[in-house]
């Protein structure tokens, strides 16, 4: 049989490798954000800590510090993350220019299907419920990412028939409350036909009666 390679110990006489200058780089950025990102959404923040994570992931934690600075750094790429993955496809439903009715039915849809390869509920929500346990970091990209979604909710009632009982900003706050409502049941295990019939009705009320009769017609 040929040598193995490396199954050996060193003998006198053997030429010495030059080693390479700097500290080799075994994490894999990328891969840990989404690790993190799937394990903070399947636990909640609070549930979660760093040596879990590195231990899941096989990683350091002086690597972790390296790539995002501390814990507080891995929890926000994968708070980002999961905007750029899921909320920002959720928000472009509000961009889409259908009507109303059409507009909200998507949005039900996608708030309530569940696939079985990622953790039930929204790690938005989950963070957000956690708070107190997260860093100052963590807590101001929530709130980024709060205004983000209140934005593109307001800018779609202001443009849309809602009902004229309710303001732009205060059919914002109704659609940002309805969701949360509707994840956190989701993330607790609510049958999610149950939870869409729920999130239907509710955002019924924004659609204005005039509305409803141009799209029954």
């Amino acid at each position: 049989m040929g040598e193995v390679k490396g199954d050996r110990k060193p003998r006198k006489g053997d030429p010495v490798a030059a080693k390479p200058r700097g500290r080799p780089k075994t994490l894999d950025k990328q891969r840990l954000t989404e690790l993190a990102m799937v394990h903070l959404w399947e636990k909640g923040p609070a549930s979660v800590s760093l040596n879990q994570i590195c231990e899941i992931a096989r990683v350091s934690k002086p690597g972790v510090y390296r790539e995002f600075g501390d814990a507080d750094g891995l929890v926000r790429a994968a708070l980002t993350l999961y905007d750029d993955k899921v909320l920002t496809p959720l928000r472009g439903l509000f961009q889409s220019q259908l009507p109303a009715p059409q507009t909200l039915d998507n949005v039900v849809a996608f708030t309530t299907n569940v696939d079985s390869r990622f953790p039930k509920g929204c790690l938005y929500v989950k963070a957000k419920q956690s708070q107190l346990d997260l860093k100052d970091g963590a807590r101001t990209l929530l709130e980024t990412i709060r205004k983000r979604n209140l934005a593109v909710y307001e800018a779609w009632a202001a443009e849309t028939r809602v009902h004229p009982s309710l303001t732009p900003p205060l059919a914002a706050q109704y659609i940002d409350a309805q969701l949360e409502i509707a994840l956190a049941l989701i993330g607790r295990g609510t049958p999610p036909a149950d939870v869409a019939t729920m999130l239907r009705r509710a955002l019924s009320a924004l659609v204005s009666p005039a509305e409803n009769r141009s799209q029954s017609v």
